[in-house]
């Protein structure tokens, strides 16, 4: 699914009127979204509250709660201006009581804001429509957050969810707005017999469709020798449950073969841990590059093996060796930082997995913005990168960079990324290129993780549980069972 601009997106709906379809259809359409959406999200919720502005995002909310109350469910309509509905009440001086289960929902500005919030609908966001026990939804995008830029205004609402009408906004995004908007889920807006083009942009949300169409079908004759062999080189003293992590991680993506390289000292520990593995010691980083297994179709380096310069030489060697597809991630990423031919030696079937600190790094120390820097990376460079947080960016030269649609905060945690590193190798193993496989992984990943909430929460979540619900998470995307309620799980 595309992300698209403020002007895309107008864009989109004026040609969608020329095609045939009118602007009250456009509403009607994306109010109906809405409601089946708030319905499912909330089959518990004792009513839901809207605060509607004068525009086109108030109109949305409005009729969606038209809908909602055809279906039965308690709702009430409140707005700080005079709309002249019978079903709408002026807010004006009065309080608003509502109980700890009704949900509220931001209907006030959308993608019309530009310029900050006019101080009526700022005296309704500060009041009501900042984190509370209450989950507080956006419709489209939260008001106060810009469509484009994602700047946040004084007084923004901070959303739960938010319910992203026809394609999600580019503003969403970013590190500020990300915040604000809580999890993004796009309302697509079907034009039954009417065909509309997408918008052309560079961003696109990858989504369970998106998933579906790159993840292959297995076939029923496979054999291990078909499904890919990945080497991790992995783990130091101290640093054991890394290597352990990115195995299993690997073992947890359908690759046929894992080879763990360890340092001696922890050979015992790791092998006793991963018993689907096989697990080698070595003795020095000077003998390392040539334990590679030869047949080795991907290769990750760095969880936990430490920031010795001897791993230099070794980077420059596995990075002269092209064909292989190599992951490198933790401390690959900072050794990697440390002399710019490292960083020149980066071709095509190498895939990044850096958090913001290490991008950083990789940056020389600037902090830029998050879509700034993948995509002056992408400019720069001829590898793939996954730069990782909330809606986790994947780029590579020739591609439209994906935004990632699953995961939740539960997964700030030692460890998530390990596991993500080897599952990302571990689809490289099996014939994906690196950008698919950081996209897919990264949404596997996340996807797992949203699952595990049914039975953790997001303070008790472990990496250990995302890879016990990894094999769920590839039957769902393959059609078999029912997306998790994301939202209220995990709250």
């Amino acid at each position: 699914m595309k992300i698209v601009s403020v002007a895309q997106m107008r864009e989109w709906e004026r040609s969608a009127v020329e095609a045939g379809v009118s602007e009250e259809n456009l509403m009607v359409l994306a109010a109906q979204g809405i409601a089946e959406r708030l319905d499912s999200i909330f089959p518990q919720a004792d009513e839901f509250i809207f605060f509607c502005g004068k525009g086109h995002n108030g109109c949305d909310g409005l009729l969606a709660s038209r809908y909602l109350a055809q279906k039965g469910r308690a709702v009430r309509c409140y707005s700080p201006y005079e709309l002249g509905q019978p079903d709408v009440l002026p807010i004006g001086e009065k309080h608003i009581s509502f109980g700890e289960n009704s949900v509220l929902i931001d209907a006030l500005l959308g993608i019309s804001g530009r310029s900050g919030l006019s101080p009526e609908i700022r005296a309704v966001t500060e009041k009501y429509l900042q984190p509370s026990s209450n989950f507080v939804v956006a419709i489209d995008i939260p008001s106060g957050v810009h469509g484009d830029s994602g700047e946040i205004s004084d007084g923004a609402v901070t959303a739960d969810t938010t319910l992203t009408c026809g394609f999600p906004k580019i503003g969403l995004f970013t590190e500020e707005s990300c915040a604000r908007a809580g999890r993004v889920q796009a309302v697509p807006l079907a034009l039954p017999g009417t065909w509309v083009s997408d918008p052309a942009t560079d961003f696109e949300f990858f989504d369970i469709h998106a998933a579906r169409w790159i993840l292959p079908r297995r076939r029923w004759t496979a054999h291990k020798g078909d499904c890919g062999h990945v080497c991790v080189v992995a783990g130091q003293e101290g640093t054991t449950g890394a290597a352990v992590m990115a195995v299993e991680g690997a073992l947890s993506s359908g690759a046929g073969l894992v080879t763990c390289l360890v340092p001696r000292q922890i050979y015992h520990i790791v092998s006793g841990q991963v018993m689907e593995a096989m697990v080698r010691p070595y003795e020095s980083i000077e003998e390392l590059f040539y334990m590679i297994p030869e047949k080795a179709s991907s290769l990750l380096v760095g969880p936990g093996i430490g920031l010795h310069e001897k791993w230099d030489d070794f980077l420059m060697r596995v990075l002269l060796e092209r064909s292989r597809k190599t992951v490198l991630d933790a401390d690959a990423l900072t050794v990697l930082s440390r002399k710019s031919v490292l960083m020149d030696s980066l071709h095509g079937n190498v895939l990044l997995t850096p958090h913001a600190g290490e991008m950083r790094r990789l940056f020389n120390g600037r902090g830029i913005p998050r879509l700034n820097a993948v995509h002056d990376f992408v400019g720069r460079f001829p590898a793939a990168v996954l730069l990782k947080g909330a809606y986790s960016l994947v780029g590579q030269k020739g591609f439209n960079f994906s935004v990632n649609s699953t995961g939740n905060p539960g997964m700030a945690s030692g460890g998530m990324g390990d596991v993500l590193a080897g599952l990302c190798a571990g689809l490289c193993a099996q014939g994906h290129g690196v950008f698919d496989a950081g996209r897919l992984g990264c949404f596997l990943h996340g996807l797992a993780a949203d699952i595990a909430l049914r039975e953790q929460s997001y303070e008790t979540l472990l990496p250990r549980h995302v890879i016990s619900f990894l094999g769920e998470a590839f039957q769902m995307i393959r059609g078999v069972g029912s997306q998790p309620n994301f939202l209220v799980n995990g709250r």
